[in-house]
């Protein structure tokens, strides 16, 4: 039964051990944090803590990745010293940049050159340092265009000078000056690939930013005047949406501005007297206002559109540098301060605005040796180190320069205890509770009043895989096995994007058929709105012929109606006169046949007066009379 219970154990020990266990430590000696003094280079191993203990189903583990001494100076991975960098003289370094393919600059202002080094890099000079070039004077800050290879230098004499990554040599044509003032000035330059066509440089003696055209290295000044700036520093972007953060002054106050760099238009003015920050994507902003000690909180909006404001938390007296530390996705995102005054750092989750922790890596602190620091800053880098399985803690390693100490502190923060990056969380409770571990190393040596430090992980380092106590995995299986799970991750995913591939070309499919039914109903929409347009004015144009036409009609049916008449009138008038005259004529006619003939000639009675009375008439009643003549005795002749 024991035997049994061993081999469970140890096949259990193997699995685990196989699926796990493993945690990587730097064998690279590039690879980790560079620190750039006085005295030269010291490149320091990141990884402080070496072992780890975790329980899984009632069983303890213990993963071993020490060296054989975890003294400070066993962290001091590689050194060289201003012998061979600077002629023997103190170095003055400016800010190094990686470039992504393989190489890190510095700026050295002393010797007005840039010094590029190969990562990874050999162990003699030839092959460590691979370019020296002279450069405009007191070059100071450095910034890579990766995707136009090429690295740009801005100097206190107002120049800028770009470098070409193919050959290290001077670029042509030199960029016109940045400047509009004769003074020796500190400054920045920045480059975004959000923006690729544009180069943007500060400097502290101009009220604006000057925008270079990467192509024809011609230079625009925009002037902040009207806003009140007439002092420009600190200038960085969001390439999120394309806007600056530039640190304004007028003599009496700091403020910060928010810009739109596609158009150079002022979105908003902060009026916070701090320094902006932003993260990798360009979504978090983070204003140090070194003040009030608070972090003002911003998320990027759209392009044109104002940042918005989204936490205030507590920040660290005596601010002196901010850096972030992520995913690739920020999905797990920390900022890391520091604190010039004091031997402190802070530590704030991103995603929750929460204040994780202020680490004192040191103790007492003398303020009277750090008034020989010069440029009152205390440098800082920080990265995040994966744990090789979900099992482990991952870690926050920081590096924070302490010139007063002639040392620099090497802080390790483990995060979480079984599920990594678990940070802060909230408690059934309701309460957001931090769960970390801390140690911290200091290596003493590194002299120097302007330390100047970068993490550097370049193309070309791969880990080495440390095993579990006892060689119980090897690390070719771990290997074969890493190999195995990345291959089937590969094949997944392709899997993946090959479904989402043929997903959003059906819907592009059905947008575009959609689009073209629309296309097609707002064009038959048109088309019978015309038409009907065109019927109203066809109906509307016979609606006035036809007013038209009966008011001809009209006008002419009154014409013809008079004259109607008038010719009705001539006619009865002309027949009335016809058959007078026919009328007459019949008499004429009938007299002149017929001879005159007396009817009667009695006197008829009564007769008065010589004349015949209305009563006499009767006796005529049935006689045509052509004439009458009377007597004077009343006798009447008549004719007929």
């Amino acid at each position: 039964m024991a035997a049994r219970m061993s081999g469970q154990m140890l096949l259990c020990l193997l699995l685990c051990g196989a699926f796990f266990v493993p945690a990587y430590t730097y064998v690279n000696p590039n690879e980790g944090f560079w620190v750039f003094s006085a005295d030269g280079i010291t490149v320091l191993d990141p990884e402080v803590q070496k072992s780890y203990d975790f329980e899984s189903e009632g069983y303890r583990y213990s993963v071993d990745a020490s060296k054989p001494s975890d003294a400070p100076e066993d962290r001091v991975l590689k050194e060289q010293t201003k012998e061979s960098l600077c002629n023997g003289e103190d170095c003055g370094w400016g800010y190094p940049v990686t470039t992504g393919f393989g190489h890190l600059v510095v700026p050295n202002y002393k010797s007005n050159r840039v010094v590029v080094f190969k990562v990874p890099a050999e162990a003699s000079y030839d092959e460590y340092v691979v370019a020296n070039v002279p450069t405009c004077q007191f070059p100071f800050r450095v910034d890579v265009a990766a995707w136009r290879h090429e690295v740009y230098v801005h100097c206190g004499d107002g120049n800028i000078d770009t470098l070409n990554m193919a050959n290290w040599a001077m670029k042509q044509p030199l960029v016109d000056a940045a400047i509009t003032s004769s003074k020796f000035v500190h400054g920045n330059i920045v480059l975004d690939e959000a923006l690729p066509e544009y180069a943007y440089s500060t400097n502290t003696a101009d009220p604006g930013y000057h925008k270079i055209h990467l192509e024809s290295r011609k230079v625009h000044f925009v002037n902040l005047e009207s806003e009140g700036c007439t002092v420009a520093s600190n200038l960085t972007i969001s390439g999120s949406n394309r806007h600056g953060f530039i640190r304004c002054s007028n003599g009496e106050k700091h403020f910060i501005l928010e810009i739109n760099l596609e158009n150079d238009k002022v979105t908003q003015k902060i009026d916070i007297p701090g320094f902006p920050y932003v993260s990798k994507s360009g979504l978090s902003i983070v204003i140090a206002d070194d003040q009030q000690h608070k972090l003002q909180m911003y998320k990027a909006n759209g392009n044109g559109k104002p940042s918005e404001p989204e936490a205030t938390v507590d920040g660290i007296e005596g601010f002196s540098q901010l850096t972030f530390v992520s995913t690739d996705d920020e999905s797990k995102h920390v900022a890391v301060v520091s604190s010039l005054t004091q031997f402190k750092v802070l530590l704030v989750d991103m995603n929750n605005y929460t204040n994780i922790e202020t680490v004192e890596y040191h103790g007492s602190h003398d303020m009277a040796a750090l008034n020989k620091v010069h440029g009152g800053q205390r440098s800082l880098a920080a990265t995040y180190v994966e744990p090789m399985s979900s099992f482990l803690p991952g870690h926050i390693v920081i590096a924070v320069s302490a010139p007063e100490l002639d040392s620099t502190f090497v802080i390790d923060f483990k995060v979480g205890s079984i599920v990594p990056w678990e940070v802060c969380a909230k408690g059934y409770d309701g309460k957001v509770e931090c769960e970390f571990e801390v140690k911290i190393g200091q290596v003493q040596g590194i002299q120097g009043d302007s330390m100047k430090m970068i993490y550097v992980n370049e193309p070309g380092n791969v880990p080495a895989y440390t095993t579990v106590s006892r060689n119980i995995a090897t690390t070719d299986a771990l290997e074969k096995l890493e190999t195995k799970v990345a291959d089937a991750l590969r094949q997944k995913m392709s899997a993946v994007e090959a479904e989402a591939k043929a997903m959003k070309q059906q819907l592009s499919s059905m947008g575009t058929t959609m689009e073209q039914s629309k296309q097609q109903v707002n064009e038959e929409r048109e088309a019978a709105t015309k038409e009907r347009q065109a019927a109203t004015m066809e109906r509307e144009a016979a609606r006035a012929e036809r007013k038209k036409l009966q008011s001809t009609i009209s006008s002419n049916d009154s014409s013809i109606s008079a004259a109607r008449e008038v010719a009705v009138a001539g006619v009865v008038i002309a027949s009335v006169a016809t058959v007078g005259m026919l009328a007459l004529a019949a008499v004429v006619i009938a007299l002149a046949k017929r001879p005159p003939q007396l009817i009667y000639t009695e006197k008829p009675q009564p007769c008065q007066d010589g004349k015949l009375s209305k009563a006499s008439h009767k006796q005529l009643d049935t006689v045509s009379y052509a004439s009458t003549e009377f007597g004077e005795d009343c006798n009447v002749k008549i004719q007929v």
